[in-house]
């Protein structure tokens, strides 16, 4: 996705990203994982191939926002 236009006011979007705190508080992109959440002693049990990056996008004049995992 290169470019896009706001669904709500036409104008234009930014690609950005979400951000997760992850282990240690330590940055990482926000991630879109497939199925319920399975809960275990340290946390979630999830599995690599179900996780998908999350791509967010801004509109630069009424801040919606747009996110997908490609």
């Amino acid at each position: 996705m290169s470019s896009k236009s706001c669904a709500k006011c036409g104008r234009r979007m930014e690609e950005g990203f979400t951000i997760d705190a992850g282990d240690y508080s330590m940055p990482s992109v926000g991630v879109w994982h497939r199925g319920k959440p399975h809960k275990s002693f340290w946390g979630l049990k999830t599995v690599k191939a179900d996780k998908h990056e999350i791509v967010a996008w801004r509109c630069t004049s009424c801040g919606y926002l747009e996110n997908y995992a490609p």
